[in-house]
C-alpha cells in the first residue's frame, strides 16, 4: 500500500464491549491491514477502556482511543475519531458492524482502478 493510501479505521462505541469485540476482530482479520484503529467511546466506560488496552497488546498496528465524558452522539463521535486519525484514508465503522475480510482490499482496488487520490473531493 502506498503512503497516500494509508488507512485509519474509526470505530464509535457506547459501552457495548461485546459488539466492539466483534467489530475489532473483523478489522484485525482484514487482508489489507489498516495503519491504525481509532476507537471513540461515546461516554465513559471502564470496561471498554480495559478491553481496548488489552487487545492493543496483541495487534501489530496502533489501537488508540478517546473517551468523551458525556455522550455526544454518533456523528460527533465520528468527527472526533476523524480528527484523531493519522492516515490519508478513513474507514468508518460502528461497534455493531462486522466487515468481511476483503472489505478494505476491495475498496482500495476500486480507488486504484478509478485512479482516485486523497485530493479527489469524491473520495
Amino acid at each position: 500500500m502506498s503512503r497516500d493510501m494509508s488507512i485509519s479505521v474509526v470505530i464509535t462505541t457506547t459501552n457495548r464491549v461485546g459488539f466492539l469485540k466483534r467489530a475489532v476482530e473483523s478489522v484485525i482479520n482484514q487482508k489489507v491491514k489498516p495503519n491504525e484503529i481509532v476507537i471513540v467511546i461515546d461516554g465513559e466506560s471502564a470496561d471498554t477502556v480495559n478491553y481496548i488496552e488489552e487487545i492493543s497488546k496483541s495487534i501489530s498496528f496502533p489501537v488508540n482511543y478517546f473517551e468523551t465524558i458525556n455522550n455526544v452522539g454518533g456523528s460527533e463521535a465520528r468527527n472526533i475519531g476523524v480528527s484523531l486519525s493519522t492516515s490519508h484514508l478513513i474507514a468508518l465503522m460502528d461497534d455493531d458492524d462486522e466487515w468481511k475480510e476483503t472489505k478494505l482490499e476491495k475498496q482500495l482496488a476500486e480507488i486504484e482502478k478509478n485512479k482516485l487520490s486523497t485530493t479527489d473531493t469524491f473520495l
